[in-house]
């Protein structure tokens, strides 16, 4: 066992410090002509690249995705208005043919008249 002993001013030695440990990565250079390899540095930040790699490649394809399906909608919208517009023309064309006086036209250049007595309607019973 150690004795306790009493320190003395002149005889006090400082703890020893501890080393930091360094901000700057550890890098180890290969001694061949122009081929640098960090490997301390590669080998920590792998998964991390990796993780970023990932990200940016998910990010690139959703705004891809996105940008296809505004194309698609932007496409759609402006064949819903040419079908509109198609359908108000020839629903303004059938409603002009459907008028009686233009009816009265077409069938006189046929050389049919308008019924004077209105239809006769048909009853039927049925048989149950």
């Amino acid at each position: 066992m150690k004795e306790n002993r009493i320190r003395r001013g002149d005889d006090h030695t400082p703890p020893p410090k501890r080393a930091r440990p360094s901000l700057r990565p550890k890098v180890r250079l290969s001694l061949r002509p122009g081929r640098i390899s960090l490997l301390g540095l590669m080998q920590r930040n792998l998964v991390f690249a990796a993780f970023l790699t990932l990200i940016g490649l998910a990010y690139i394809w959703s705004s891809h995705l996105a940008e296809r399906h505004a194309r698609q909608v932007d496409r759609l919208s402006e064949e819903v208005k040419e079908l509109e517009s198609e359908y108000n023309t020839l629903n303004a064309q059938l409603s002009r043919i459907r008028k009686q006086s233009t009816l009265v036209g077409q069938m006189d250049s046929l050389g049919l008249q308008r019924p004077e007595e209105p239809p006769i309607q048909l009853e039927v019973k049925s048989h149950e």
